[in-house]
């Protein structure tokens, strides 16, 4: 997963991508990706035909991006600590 950061003291854009390593060539195009905090959706969006992804959000503290995988039963979440 690819992350670049930009944005003002209290707006951000998150810009991502997602592969799949064990497959490359297979694309992840479609897959939801929900910004969360907590409980809290924050921001949704889907991954487009080269797995990649653009969301806005507020700086809020503990954020986790998540990619629920209904076909494979199973979620990525990934923890944004470090983030702005």
């Amino acid at each position: 997963m690819d992350l670049n950061i930009s944005g003002d003291a209290a707006n951000y854009t998150l810009v991502g991508q997602f592969a799949n390593r064990e497959a490359p060539q297979t694309p992840l195009s479609d897959v939801p990706v929900l910004l969360m905090a907590g409980d809290t959706v924050l921001g949704r969006t889907v991954t487009n035909a080269f797995g990649e992804f653009t969301l806005d959000y507020r700086s809020r503290k503990d954020l986790v991006l998540c990619l629920p995988l209904e076909s494979q039963g199973t979620q990525i979440e990934v923890s944004l600590k470090e983030l702005p």
